[in-house]
C-alpha cells in the first residue's frame, strides 16, 4: 500500500489535532490537567509535530494516521499531544502527555 500525502494536504490534520486538544484541555471532566501541569494551560505552546501513518497485522489494508502536537513551555519540550484517526479521518483516540 502506497499513501500519496502532499504538504498542503497535512494542514487540515493539524486543525484537527489542534481543535481535539483544545477540547481536551477545556473539558470539564479533565479540570485535573490544571492541576497536574506545573505551569497554566495557557502558557503552553503547541507546534506541528509528526504525522504517521499506522498500520497494523490485525487489520490489513487498513490504517490509522496519527497526528502528534510537541508542547513546549518557552523553548523546553514539555510533553505532547497524540491525535489518532482512521483512514476516513474520524476520531479514535486521543492521548495528552506532560513530561
Amino acid at each position: 500500500m502506497v499513501l500519496h500525502i502532499q504538504p498542503h494536504e497535512l494542514a487540515p490534520l493539524y486543525l484537527q489535532a489542534r481543535e481535539g486538544y483544545d477540547a481536551c484541555i477545556n473539558h470539564p471532566e479533565n479540570g485535573h490537567l490544571h492541576a497536574q501541569a506545573p505551569v497554566p494551560l495557557s502558557e503552553i505552546s503547541v507546534r506541528h509535530g509528526e504525522v504517521k501513518a499506522v498500520f497494523s497485522p490485525a487489520t490489513p489494508g487498513t490504517y490509522q494516521l496519527e497526528v502528534q502536537l510537541w508542547l513546549y513551555v518557552q523553548e523546553a519540550y514539555f510533553g505532547q499531544y497524540v491525535y489518532l484517526m482512521n483512514a476516513a479521518e474520524e476520531v479514535l483516540e486521543d492521548k495528552l502527555v506532560f513530561y
